[in-house]
């Protein structure tokens, strides 16, 4: 997921910033690439860049509606029965927790979504492409919480707590900082 304005990072493509000399797209896709059939690239500006990563690029086909659109857009194209889900400004991420949503067994539930030990990292999931019709709804409503559709969802918490820092992402100039 890489299709926010960076509105409080003066506009910056947060993904595309560089951490410990490398983008931190580029740390999240080499984390999830053992997990997926297949990388999607959901964006919304820069695209040229993006495609020189050699993955699919996905856009939002409406603007300014947040992550739940691109959730939306990519669940729409998604070519297998799950999608995973992470976003692109979470340098530490872990390859584990990539391994946990797609390898733990929670049931029956429509998405797994990872819990830090304090709350949901709700674009760290993976979720049945099912789950795309109450996306389309939440949007055609003018809903865009990602948190309010995941709780429209059978959707169950997958304990990450020893991998917190992984979570870790880029708001702020400060957040770049601390890196």
């Amino acid at each position: 997921m890489c299709g926010g304005a960076g509105s409080r990072l003066a506009g910056a493509d947060k993904p595309l910033l560089s951490v410990e000399g490398e983008p931190m797209v580029e740390r999240v896709m080499r984390s999830m690439l053992p997990c997926v059939d297949e990388v999607v690239i959901s964006c919304n500006r820069n695209l040229d860049r993006y495609r020189t990563y050699g993955h699919r690029i996905i856009v939002d086909e409406v603007a300014d509606q947040g992550p739940l659109e691109g959730l939306r857009c990519a669940l729409l194209q998604c070519r297998t029965d799950w999608l995973m889900s992470a976003p692109g400004d979470c340098p530490f991420v872990s390859q584990t927790i990539f391994e946990r949503l797609r390898f733990v067994d929670i049931g029956s539930a429509q998405v797994k979504v990872a819990f830090d030990g304090h709350r949901q990292q709700n674009l760290f999931c993976l979720m049945h492409r099912s789950v795309g019709e109450v996306v389309s709804s939440q949007l055609s409503r003018g809903v865009r919480s990602v948190s309010k559709f995941l709780d429209l969802c059978d959707t169950a918490c997958v304990d990450c707590s020893d991998l917190a820092s992984g979570f870790l992402n880029v708001n702020e100039p400060s957040d770049m900082e601390r890196l």
